[in-house]
């Protein structure tokens, strides 16, 4: 979904979730939502968060993430990996 992304590994799954106004990493067993997992808080006080996968001959190649602070004088963050 545009507020999660999550991907698997040979051993786990990894993902990032916008959830209750934070930005939270997980990893653990994930088979249509998270059954086992460890949860980090990596952002808190945010608006909204949202992934975007950009990809080229349908596959992906970068994640930009959008963080919106719930404080409205500021700036959206803008992140981007290439994968």
């Amino acid at each position: 979904s545009p507020q999660e992304c999550v991907w698997h590994t040979d051993e786990k799954a990894i993902g990032w979730r916008f959830f209750e106004k934070r930005l939270e990493r997980i990893e653990g067993v994930y088979n249509n939502g998270w059954k086992k997992k460890k949860r980090s808080v990596a952002a808190m006080a945010l608006k909204n968060a949202t992934f975007t996968i950009e990809k080229h001959n349908n596959k992906a190649i970068g994640i930009e993430i959008a963080l919106v602070p719930l404080i409205e004088t500021a700036s959206p963050i803008i992140g981007y990996v290439a994968l």
